[in-house]
């Protein structure tokens, strides 16, 4: 069978059928009520079988108000028609003007999404008609978190806002994503909040969950999440990551590792070994594991960031040489470790002769 389509927002939907099914069924067309006995007679079944139009539109009736059918499979048993496809000049005719045909409310929306298993059994909708300016219009309105298949369709008009379709308005489910977020930042400076985005339409109402003041941070570590509405869909949320705010701390831009530092004296030191991977570096034992806990080794070329000939030579280096330093920090000179020695009452042992 095969069915074109052509969609497009805020104008007619129209499926032409081409070959295989007969322009009329000798079903009785819908008389536009809902009969939905065939769940609540027995709600904890697992699988459903319908007949009807009335039974069809029962189904849309009870997941419109909320009822999932998660986990529970509905089998179309006959051919439905929804409307006479002859009526009002015929449905090569209808627009969004036709009158005296029923209209059909679709299964699912953006509220109460169609979670269950739809089975066509290769059967076939006809004379499906709907014309307004809502939002998920089609058979089914929103589907994504459940499964239509080996279903028909045919003779049918559809008209509505976004997302419009035959079988199905939504049938893909929108992610929300999040990025941007730093991974470490100093206590009481700001940063730029994350950048949310959605995949389906545009973002709206954000809510953010154990978020920092973006434009004054406060110590402590920040598993950011953000809740918001996709397209119209809402409730759903995204992980921004973790965020780090410290102080007494550093930053090191070039990889975005954080080191605790400590004020001795009137100096500023870095209280945990640098673990910059840089060129000439290794692990203790070439353990990455050792790297973490202890920090990279560095030979003296490597860490003064000098020619390697200076491996085996002298060098002298200018004041506050910055060497494999974070930007800000350098390698301490002679004399800075004479005020640190001084500080802290510190005597060189001697050797013993």
């Amino acid at each position: 069978m095969n069915i074109h389509k052509f969609i497009s927002k805020n104008i007619s939907i129209l499926f032409v059928l081409l070959i295989g099914v007969q322009t009329a069924f000798a079903q009785t067309a819908w008389y536009g009520t809902a009969d939905s006995a065939w769940y609540t007679s027995d709600r904890l079944a697992v699988s459903y079988t319908i007949y009807t139009a009335e039974e069809l539109a029962g189904l849309a009736e009870l997941v419109n108000g909320g009822t999932t059918f998660r986990n529970k499979t509905i089998t179309l048993g006959a051919n439905i028609v929804l409307n006479d496809t002859n009526a009002q000049g015929g449905w090569m005719s209808w627009n969004s003007g036709t009158t005296s045909l029923r209209q059909w409310t679709p299964i699912g929306n953006s509220t109460n999404n169609f979670k269950g298993n739809f089975n066509g059994n290769g059967k076939v909708v006809m004379g499906l008609y709907i014309s307004n300016n809502l939002d998920y219009q089609g058979l089914f309105g929103v589907a994504y978190e459940g499964s239509i298949s080996n279903l028909g369709l045919a003779c049918l008009y559809v008209k509505g806002g976004r997302h419009v379709g035959g079988v199905s308005g939504l049938n893909a489910m929108p992610t929300l994503s999040c990025t941007g977020l730093a991974g470490t930042a100093l206590v009481g400076t700001a940063i730029n909040t994350p950048t949310v985005t959605c995949s389906i339409g545009s973002f709206a109402n954000s809510g953010w969950t154990n978020a920092p003041s973006w434009s004054n941070l406060s110590v402590g570590v920040y598993s950011v999440t953000v809740t918001g509405t996709c397209d119209g869909i809402i409730g759903l949320t995204a992980s921004c990551g973790t965020l780090t705010v410290c102080t007494n701390c550093l930053i090191d831009s070039r990889d975005n590792k954080t080191y605790k530092t400590v004020v001795i004296g009137t100096q500023t030191w870095m209280a945990e070994n640098l673990n910059y991977n840089a060129s000439g570096s290794k692990c203790y034992d070439n353990a990455d594991s050792n790297c973490v806990k202890y920090g990279r080794l560095y030979n003296w070329a490597t860490a003064m960031y000098i020619d390697t000939t200076y491996n085996s030579s002298i060098y002298t280096a200018s004041a506050k040489h910055k060497g494999v330093c974070p930007t800000g920090w350098h390698i301490p000179s002679n004399a800075e470790w004479t005020v640190l020695t001084n500080y802290t009452n510190y005597v060189m042992p001697t050797e013993r002769t």
